[in-house]
């Protein structure tokens, strides 16, 4: 069933629509899906993303199977420059590797959203990933 972004998320944020003064970063870690920004279909593929700038009206967001759903993961940050939206498939990601094994510390970041490749997501984000025999522990602490 597909999912259409309605204005009660732009209401909550003052806004008329939710990308008015925001970009939206995608990426798809389940099965096959299909995202609509303002009538221009993008089919996405696993680990396929999309950048959607701001300004964008129309978004829906939809599975090819029901059976194997896509899942999309997504990340919204203020914008202050409209770019236009942009597929972003994992030949285009930036590897960075970091850390090392001594310390169960190394890990490779797929950069998905960077300058020079799709906008300028403010909060650039990735795909984290660990090679064989290694761990990626995430830390639950409270700040100040």
């Amino acid at each position: 069933m597909p999912l259409k972004s309605g204005g009660e998320v732009g209401k909550q944020l003052g806004v008329s629509r939710l990308l008015d003064r925001r970009e939206l970063g995608v990426i798809n870690i389940g099965g096959a899906g299909v995202i609509v920004v303002d009538g221009q279909r993008y089919d996405i593929g696993h680990r396929d993303a999309l950048y959607i700038g701001k300004g964008a009206k129309e978004l829906v967001f939809a599975s090819n199977e029901a059976s194997r759903p896509a899942k999309f993961y997504y990340n919204c940050a203020p914008a202050h420059t409209a770019y236009p939206t942009k597929k972003v498939t994992p030949a285009d990601v930036a590897p960075v590797t970091l850390g090392d094994n001594l310390t169960s510390n190394r890990r490779t970041i797929n950069k998905y959203f960077r300058s020079g490749c799709a906008g300028n997501l403010s909060a650039q984000y990735g795909a984290h990933r660990t090679g064989a025999r290694q761990s990626m522990e995430h830390h639950a602490m409270s700040y100040p």
